[in-house]
């Protein structure tokens, strides 16, 4: 009998050890980001999917330079959010097209500093997700 539970213990402490890093693993991303990024004509067209307080934004990128994003929607480049919404992922880059190609730089939440793609795709914070 007490062998059983030397060894019942053991293995109850590693199914709780693991049961705990895997809600921890689903809570930090389920505070994750997913925006699309797309272009429409001659504008930029994003749509956050997850932890934003936007759903589309769209704008034209007339004379080259990059527009800054974050969670809220369009600011300038070196704007600080004070605001904190725990519902909302704390993010900021900037986005531009550069020769057929998407740019993005990636200013505050984000793992990636430069992500560059020609074609429509997904980003979150660690960058390009995978196609289905």
């Amino acid at each position: 009998m007490k062998r059983i539970s030397k060894l019942v213990l053991p293995v109850l402490g590693l199914m709780m050890l693991m049961l705990t890093t895997t809600v921890a693993s689903a809570q930090s991303n389920s505070n994750d980001f997913i925006i699309s990024v797309n272009k429409a004509g001659q504008n930029i067209k994003l749509n956050c999917v997850r932890g934003c307080a936007w759903t589309d934004l769209e704008f034209n990128q007339t004379n080259k330079s990059a527009q800054s994003v974050d969670q809220y929607g369009i600011v300038g480049a070196n704007a600080a959010s004070n605001a904190v919404d725990k519902n909302l992922t704390d993010f900021q880059f900037t986005v531009a097209i550069d020769n057929k190609e998407f740019v993005l730089n990636g200013l505050k939440g984000t793992s990636w500093k430069t992500l560059r793609f020609k074609d429509s795709e997904m980003i979150n914070k660690d960058g390009v997700l995978p196609k289905d």
